[in-house]
């Protein structure tokens, strides 16, 4: 019998005995940042020895773990992860980190894994470097594997596998056998075949150059979505029940199979050299079809479309919409589209994201409409917009500068076209989204009107004409002529218009009553009848016509006026100037015009030619020269090689016959100009430079003269002059003395100024220089009061079509004690900037010496420099590209861009 061990010896086996099997239970985890993931996973199931508890509480309560590797976690070692029996979901993601690392570095990373949790139904591998892979879970449904940089070879796939996601690169050589199980597959890589894909998929996506070979589809596919197949030249005929159909980048292709019956959604894009489309089947309700530019022709679209959208199509035309469609999409240009058919009754909902630069108007919008949306367009003008649209979206749309009314129920509109005014406010819409999430409320100052549009009835609109009333009935008989020489006010808002050659004018005002007369300064103006006319405006479309103004002139008084304008002179260079003569009297005046040039310039041509030319004097006869008519001359001079600049020039043209004259005193003008060298071609002059304060206290006239040229790459349809004229003028006796092309103008109460030429169609001084220019001119009175020692300031903004105005230099009047010179250094002085736009230095030629400042469009002065010589450099490499204005101090302003 033998001896029993000793109880203390007993108790230490039975320690021995349990912590071994405890041990036993444990997985150690080696690798450092595997044990933080998965110590903060499951808190307390790894020990401070590195060793797992499998069967942890904290443990068994997690079914799905996320492995996140952080920049720095490099190789990794997922040694351990296999006891994890009670996973159903892992995620082992590489992925890039903002700031950190690029996408393709995570490529690299080395993991090494033993083997996967056995009970695993959902896998995702995203990223890294394994050189090999352990067998699949034997219970895994869905896998997705996305690994650039993974082994050559991969263990088979599950017989359970349902879905798969398989992303590869160029190290995978060939993919095991596809589970019959499989319903959904997504195929992205360039390996060079592909397993055969079984026929129990329904849902199947394929990316990338490998399976051009496919030569059938699943039979049971549903969904087949096809993407950067670009080395695919056909497909297959497609699945019998194939449902939606999505093919992104397949440029090789040419032809296309018929659609299956059962085909509802379809979306095609990118097939570059497709040139035919095979006819829809009736059935399908989801259409988009875009970026096919050799698709000249569409087949008709099935009446059950009900979303539709197209683009980047070539064709010429497009079928007729759809009967049901209720949103009609527009997503890319469509450059050879000549017009749109109608839009259906039915449709809420219109967007467009491209140009139509080939067509020329929109149809007319449905009823139905709610909602529109145009972006990055050519188009010019919309049509009248339905009476119930709630929102308009317009982005990027240069051509448009007239909106039609918006609709009273409008309660949306957000709008990205800079310069674009409101015809109406809709009671609903109290403010305007022009930005991303940026309102701007909506007030009056954003309304339409005379001063900040051309556009046609942007408001209600008074019309009417001035006429010279010859029989003094009260009414405009055949033959009698307009009366230019008068202006229509309008008030209240005191807006004054000046009547054009025609005497009918067409004067756009804001919702109101108004009170219209007309006025003239014409001294031989016996009357004008009626004394007003009442123009009420309720809606926005009010048009009231027959505010007719009669004017009897004192009868038989012949008077003409001339006007001179240049020429100046350049050394060795041709010049241009205008005269212009008018007919103020009550008396159709037969005559001529007699211009002596300075003898220091030689004479070239002019437009109408001359009657005769005796060496600098030359001569026009004109005949019948009708009650209010003018006459225009433009002449071309020629100043002799090396004629000095600063040279004074002296020019007089003489409208005769004299005798009989009413006012014989305006019947001559003297020009007195000199022999400048570069200029700028927009400019503001004034004339005289100075007057005594005698003369202002007498009502002298001062003539401003504001030149323009169109100096860009293109013909300018129409320029805009705003001047906001000094409160130091006497506004009410502006008198418009000729414009270079038929012109409109309409003076505010606040003073602001707006002469229009529209059309004037001004050629570009590339293509046709001696055409490129224009002017007007106009009189004003400077107030009475003036005293000896002030000065009048004045520039202008010169619009070319919708371009940012060119800022024109100061003209400046001063009240002084002597005008024994006629113009002041400043007026008479050219000069110039350029290269403009410039990069580095700006040359400024023709200053005199003293203090340079370049202002930005704020205001604020953001470079000082002193000039010392008539021609000087200016660095400006440190100012930031955009708009600035240079200013001389006693000379002027000029606006130059930097780029």
């Amino acid at each position: 019998m033998g001896q029993s061990l000793p109880r203390n010896l007993f108790g230490a086996l039975c320690i021995l005995f349990c912590s071994v099997t405890a041990q036993a239970q444990l997985v150690f985890i080696p690798d450092m940042n595997l044990r933080a993931r998965l110590s903060a996973w499951a808190p307390g199931a790894v020990d401070g020895n590195g060793y797992l508890d499998p069967q942890h509480p904290n443990v068994l309560a997690r079914s799905s773990l996320s492995v996140d590797a952080d920049y720095d976690w490099d190789p990794v070692d997922l040694t351990g992860l296999g006891s994890l029996d009670q996973l159903d979901s892992l995620y082992v993601t590489f992925v890039h980190q903002e700031g950190q690392m690029t996408l393709a570095s995570f490529d690299t990373v080395q993991i090494s894994v033993s083997a996967w949790p056995p009970n695993l139904i959902k896998m995702n591998l995203l990223c890294g470097t394994y050189a090999s892979l352990p067998a699949w879970p034997s219970g895994l449904t869905k896998l997705s594997y996305n690994l650039p940089s993974g082994p050559s070879a991969l263990p088979p796939l599950p017989a359970s596998l349902t879905a798969l996601s398989f992303t590869a690169g160029e190290d995978l050589i060939s993919l095991p056998d596809l589970p019959s199980s499989l319903a959904s597959l997504t195929l992205s890589s360039p390996i060079a075949g592909f397993p055969a894909l079984p026929d129990g998929i329904t849902q199947l996506t394929v990316s990338g150059a490998g399976p051009s070979f496919i030569t059938s589809w699943p039979s049971s596919a549903t969904r087949i979505s096809i993407t950067s197949m670009n080395s695919v030249s056909t497909f297959p005929a497609w699945p019998a029940g194939l449902d939606t159909l999505l093919i992104q980048g397949a440029s090789g292709v040419t032809a296309l199979p018929q659609w299956p019956a059962s085909l509802r959604q379809l979306n095609i894009s990118g097939l570059s050299m497709l040139p035919t489309m095979p006819a829809f089947n009736d059935g399908l309700s989801d259409l988009t079809l875009s970026s096919m530019g050799a698709l000249t022709a569409l087949p008709a679209y099935p009446a059950t479309v009900a979303a539709l959208r197209v683009g980047g199509l070539g064709v010429t035309t497009l079928p007729d919409w759809p009967p049901l469609v209720d949103h009609i999409r527009i997503d890319q240009v469509m450059p050879n589209l000549v017009e749109l058919p109608d839009f259906p009754d039915d449709v809420r909902y219109i967007t467009t994201y491209g140009d139509f630069p080939a067509m020329a108007a929109l149809p007319a919008w449905p009823d139905s409409l709610h909602e529109l949306t145009m972006y990055s367009s050519s188009i010019n003008e919309f049509p009248p917009f339905p009476a119930h649209m709630t929102a308009l979206l317009i982005a990027d749309l240069p051509n448009l500068h007239c909106l039609p009314l918006l609709p009273e129920s409008l309660t949306w509109f957000f709008s990205m076209v800079p310069g674009l005014c409101l015809p109406n406010i809709p009671p609903g819409l109290s403010s305007m989204e022009v930005g991303p999430d940026v309102f701007v409320p909506i007030t009056t100052s954003m309304l339409c009107n005379v001063l900040n549009s051309t556009c046609d009835f942007l408001n209600p609109v008074a019309t009417g004409s001035v006429y010279v009333d010859q029989n003094a009935n009260g009414v405009r008989d055949g033959g009698e002529p307009g009366y230019p020489f008068a202006t229509v006010n309008a008030q209240p808002g005191n807006i004054t218009y000046g009547v054009p050659f025609s005497g009918d004018f067409n004067l756009p005002l804001p919702l109101a009553q108004y009170t219209l007369t007309a006025s003239s300064a014409n001294p031989y103006v016996v009357s004008i009848s009626p004394a007003s006319h009442d123009a009420l405006f309720v809606n926005a479309s009010d048009v009231d016509a027959g505010n007719d103004f009669a004017v009897v002139l004192q009868p038989d008084v012949q008077d003409l006026r001339i006007d001179l304008n240049g020429p100046w002179g350049r050394s060795g260079f041709e010049s241009g100037g205008y005269i212009t003569y008018d007919n103020i009297g009550s008396v159709v005046v037969d005559g001529s015009i007699v211009f002596q040039l300075d003898a220091q310039q030689s004479w070239v041509e002019s437009t109408p030619p001359p009657t005769s030319v005796n060496g600098n004097t030359i001569i026009w006869d004109f005949t019948g020269l009708q009650i209010g008519g003018s006459g225009t001359i433009s002449l071309t001079v020629f100043t002799d090689l090396g004629v000095p600049l600063g040279t004074s020039l002296q020019h007089t043209a003489t409208a005769g016959p004299l005798a009989n004259d009413g006012t014989p005193g305006d019947n001559t003008a003297v020009s007195n100009t000199e022999v400048i060298g570069s200029y700028d071609p927009n400019y503001k002059r004034v004339e005289p430079a100075t007057l005594t304060p005698t003369e202002v206290a007498a009502g002298e006239e001062v003539v401003y003269t504001i030149r323009f040229q169109n100096t860009g790459t293109y013909q300018a349809d129409r320029v805009i002059i705003t001047d906001e004229l000094s409160s130091e003028l006497q506004w009410s006796t502006l008198r418009l003395i000729n414009s270079s092309h038929p012109c409109t103008w309409v003076l505010s109460n606040e003073g602001l100024l707006r002469f229009t030429f529209e059309p004037i169609f001004l050629p570009d001084s590339t293509t046709d220089e001696p055409n490129s220019h224009g002017y007007v001119r106009f009189a004003m009175k400077p107030l009475s009061d003036l005293m000896l020692g002030e000065s009048v300031n004045n520039t202008a903004n010169i619009h070319f079509d919708f371009n940012e105005p060119v800022i024109t230099n100061e003209a400046v009047f001063s009240v002084d004690a002597s005008t024994a010179v006629t113009t002041s250094a400043v007026e008479t002085r050219e000069w110039n900037l350029w290269p403009n736009p410039v990069e580095d230095m700006l040359r400024i030629e023709g200053a005199v010496p003293g203090v340079v400042d370049v202002l930005d469009v704020a205001g604020r002065a953001v470079l000082r420099e002193r000039i010392g010589s008539p021609s000087h450099l200016l660095d400006v490499r440190t100012l930031a590209p955009g708009r600035y204005t240079l200013r001389i101090a006693g000379i002027g302003v000029r606006a130059f861009i930097k780029r």
